[in-house]
């Protein structure tokens, strides 16, 4: 949770000159889009963690924040923390969902 907010300050904080210190680093305005820290999405496992080709390759887990150098989305889950560059959010109604939230293992 500090990870994100430390993240979040670095991007979208702005400052009296009205700028980011995102952009006062990089000559340009932060244009990625984040969900709600603690909220259910459905996300693909990247890498060594990745699912075979018989499991489905979307799963649920809570959305715990981006990681700094490569932007991949940080997802807590029954079966642990994993690193993923795809998301699909789901509708308002489903947005978070206590069941889910309970089994995330880290």
């Amino acid at each position: 949770m500090v990870k994100h907010a430390a993240w979040l300050l670095n991007r979208y904080l702005i400052h009296d000159d009205g700028k980011t210190s995102y952009e006062r680093r990089w000559l340009q305005t932060a244009s990625t889009s984040v969900a709600e820290f603690g909220e259910t999405v459905l996300f693909r496992a990247s890498g060594r963690q990745s699912v075979s080709k018989a499991d489905a390759s979307f799963r649920k887990g809570i959305w715990l924040g981006r990681e700094t150098d490569t932007s991949e989305n940080i997802i807590g889950c029954a079966s642990g923390i994993f690193k993923s560059r795809s998301i699909r959010r789901l509708p308002p109604s489903e947005k978070f969902q206590k069941s889910v939230f309970m089994e995330v293992k880290g």
